[in-house]
């Protein structure tokens, strides 16, 4: 669960997925629409209303499993993705520097960044998680 180890899922989640908020993005690369980003924030904001103590502590065979290393990895990773997905939000899902004076500038992107993308996610599993936004 190293993030230096590039094999490993928190590189993954806190180098790779990083690279989705991006302000600005690299030239040529794609931008992540808002209800995708409101998605992706969706997992994060389970994650983060429901770790830890959310693990079993054995396998189906009653062997043990040590999540330890993932909760604790997680305390770093959990806020750092949601503070991105505020500030995307903030710079309006524009491919420029991130600038806090465009907050409230797009009120129709943010309605889909959380009704097309969180809320859509969050219906699915019976809207059990609070948008936090």
């Amino acid at each position: 669960a190293d993030p230096k180890n590039s094999g490993s899922f928190m590189n993954t989640w806190q180098v790779f997925q990083v690279q989705y908020y991006d302000m600005p993005r690299i030239p040529g690369v794609r931008i992540e629409s808002p209800d995708t980003l409101g998605r992706k924030c969706w997992a994060f904001a389970y994650l983060a209303q429901n770790l830890p103590g959310t693990f079993p502590n054995t396998t189906s065979t009653n062997e043990p499993i040590d999540f330890s290393n993932f909760v604790e990895q997680s305390k770093t990773a959990i806020p750092m993705t949601m503070d991105l997905c505020n500030k995307v939000m903030a710079n309006c899902f524009v491919n420029k520097t991130y600038d806090p004076s465009r907050k409230g500038t797009c009120p129709l992107a943010v309605f889909d960044f959380h009704y097309l993308g969180f809320e859509r996610e969050n219906a699915k599993r019976g809207f059990d998680v609070k948008y936090p936004f």
